[in-house]
């Protein structure tokens, strides 16, 4: 599943990029430029280490995906806040470097939001599929293993 999620994310990443190319060397200096290329190098490494933390839980019960995903997030959220002191004091511009990575992360967010709620839609699905599919229920009551 974190190829399809890739498949999803590096398209928009570089549509992103693409969009960008000319306001940030059009209207922008160089601090801020460089300020936020950062933000959107840390914002791309959050969302696939978020990624991550949902793929590892996916499949888990309730409780361990809410413990990875929330408690994923909040090291996450931890992990981007040093990068962003860091930064800081290494002389980033700080309006940019603050402001472009809330807009990535709102775009990330809404990105990972939606392709989370359409597999588990799709999942879920599947396994009303299969405990309503006949051959399946026979197959399951003899204890083959299937899956």
């Amino acid at each position: 599943m974190i190829f399809r999620f890739l498949r999803i994310l590096l398209p928009v990443t570089i549509l992103m990029a693409l969009l960008l190319v000319y306001p940030l060397f059009a209207w922008t200096n160089p601090e801020q430029t460089k300020a936020i290329i950062a933000s959107g190098i840390i914002s791309f490494v959050n969302i696939f280490l978020g990624m991550l933390s949902i793929e590892f839980s996916m499949d888990k019960s309730t409780q361990v995906f809410m413990n990875s995903v929330f408690g994923g997030m909040v090291l996450r959220m931890f992990l981007v806040l040093g990068v962003m002191f860091a930064l800081i004091l290494l002389g980033f511009d700080k309006l940019s470097l603050a402001l472009s990575l809330m807009g990535f992360y709102v775009v990330y967010v809404i990105m990972e939001i939606t392709y989370v709620v359409k597999e588990l839609d799709k999942r879920n699905a599947e396994s009303k599929r299969k405990s309503t599919n006949p051959v399946y229920k026979a197959i399951k009551k003899m204890d083959f293993p299937i899956e």
